[in-house]
């Protein structure tokens, strides 16, 4: 496994239990909003679709730093950099500190290769999807002409693109649809059938237009496109699948909103919303645009109509803002908490025998003071264990021991890269493994190892070899 499919396979994994977490208690919120406008809730479900997407990438970050670390750990190993003290007089393990937990989590060469290859499959489908969907779109939009419109029409879309504060905005004919829709992004037109140019009243005109421009004025069209993009890395999850659905039905809801304002009254516009559904289950369209913004275009007219003609009486202004309030806070509560906990995918051992010499409890004396009981154990084909240790030692000037504290922490291996006959370990807070130190071994004897810390560069002073024994044969070094 190599870098780039290392952090392609820590995404996806953080992805497959990231993205329900956030659905969940976006459903939640959702509920708990449902007296508000259908606004906020289309915005609680774009901040989810946000951070469905963002929340893996965070996991990234420890994956990123866990290479760069094993990167400088592997040039200090094979003497790229050189290893020395931060100071000549004393040497404290501060090894670990506050922030993300990381959990890791291997897979073996073929199922890797196979989850990461479907990974990018998808990826791949879901951007030729999109792609495609955006060609037919314009290949619709070029087919489709200006048609002039009736003068009672003409005064309605006027009358319309005034009430939403637009003007100018082209009306085109198509043969290839059966209801309105709205096309562009920087220049917008509404498209519609042949019939809407004579066989439909006044009230269901109006409806429609008023909807078209209220998708035009909320940007609708490059907001969706921006949408897709942004869910590409996810499409291949059933709850981004739910969170997309939502952020479709929800933007429908705010346009009928928003159009029912400018009619006659939410009644009218609900009934002109079935006779116009009725229209096109009579006439269907021959072929349609995939990627344009139709009136039906989300299947979910009945919930449009009951929550157009539903009689509860919203919340005020006041409420509204406390429960989107909460609702935001619940959200966030859950993204923090989320991104607390990270699974990284690191790279099996494929030579596990390589292993066995490494297996086993260490320690190393001073003056007759065990400062450090280093247990190894294989799991899974990698190295892991614990390291028992003293809380700071002194050194002098060469780089020997001179003293040693007798209390003592426990850490945790959290990382082991093998080499031959050298692993350089990076041990941290068994609680909390961040920030973890890095350490030099070396197998010297069927029955001895030697170690010392990877410091910095730019320290002048080079710890010396701490001498290790299995305390299993025996034999124990005092330095």
């Amino acid at each position: 496994m190599n870098e780039i499919s290392g952090l392609l396979m820590t995404y996806l994994v953080n992805a497959v239990w990231q993205v329900p977490a956030v659905a969940i208690a976006a459903a939640l919120c959702a509920r708990l909003m449902r007296r508000t406008p259908s606004e906020y809730t289309h915005r609680l479900w774009v901040a989810a679709l946000l951070l469905s997407t963002l929340l893996p990438l965070l996991s990234l970050g420890s994956a990123v730093g866990g290479l760069g670390a094993a990167a400088t750990a592997a040039k200090q190993f094979h003497g790229e950099i050189p290893s020395s003290i931060s100071n000549g007089s004393t040497h404290i393990f501060s090894w670990f500190g506050r922030g993300t937990h990381r959990q890791p989590l291997s897979f073996v060469p073929f199922v890797a290769w196979l989850l990461t290859s479907g990974f990018a499959v998808s990826c791949i489908y879901s951007l030729a999807r999109l792609g495609w969907a955006w060609r037919r779109t314009m290949r619709f939009r070029a087919a489709s002409h200006v048609r002039p419109l009736p003068d009672r029409l003409a005064e309605v879309v006027e009358r319309s693109a005034a009430a939403f504060g637009r003007s100018g905005i082209p009306i085109f004919c198509s043969t290839e649809t059966a209801g309105p829709l709205t096309i562009g992004l920087r220049h917008s037109v509404i498209i519609l059938p042949e019939k809407f140019f004579g066989g439909v009243t006044d009230a269901e005109f109006s409806s429609a237009i008023c909807h078209e421009l209220a998708h035009i004025r909320r940007h609708d069209f490059g907001l969706n496109l921006v949408y897709e993009l942004l869910s590409l890395p996810i499409s291949f999850h059933p709850a981004a699948t739910m969170i997309k659905r939502r952020i479709g039905q929800t933007r429908e809801l705010v346009c009928d909103e928003m159009a029912a304002a400018r009619v006659a009254n939410r009644a009218v516009y609900a009934r002109s919303l079935l006779n116009i559904a009725q229209s096109l289950c009579e006439n269907p369209s021959p072929s349609g645009s995939s990627y344009a913004l139709n009136l039906f275009d989300t299947n979910t007219l009945e919930v449009r109509v009951m929550t157009l003609l539903d009689k509860t009486k919203p919340a005020g202004k006041r409420l509204r803002t406390v429960l989107a309030a909460v609702a935001s806070a619940l959200l966030a509560v859950t993204a923090i908490a989320v991104s607390t906990y990270a699974l990284q995918v690191t790279q099996p051992n494929d030579k596990a025998a390589d292993l066995k010499p490494f297996v086993g409890t260490w320690t190393a004396q001073f003056q007759g003071k065990t400062f450090v009981t280093l247990t190894m154990k294989e799991d899974r084909g990698k190295l892991t264990g614990t390291c028992l240790h003293s809380v700071s030692l002194a050194e002098d000037d060469q780089g020997r021991i001179t003293r040693v504290e007798e209390e003592q922490v426990l850490d945790k291996i959290v990382d082991a890269q093998v080499s031959g006959t050298n692993v350089v370990l990076s041990i941290g807070d068994e609680g909390d493994p961040r920030n973890p130190a890095a350490f030099e071994l070396k197998l010297t004897g069927p029955g001895t190892v030697e170690m010392r810390p990877v410091h910095h560069a730019e320290n002048r002073i080079t710890t010396q070899w701490w001498k290790l024994s299995r305390t299993s044969g025996g034999l124990q070094f005092v330095s």
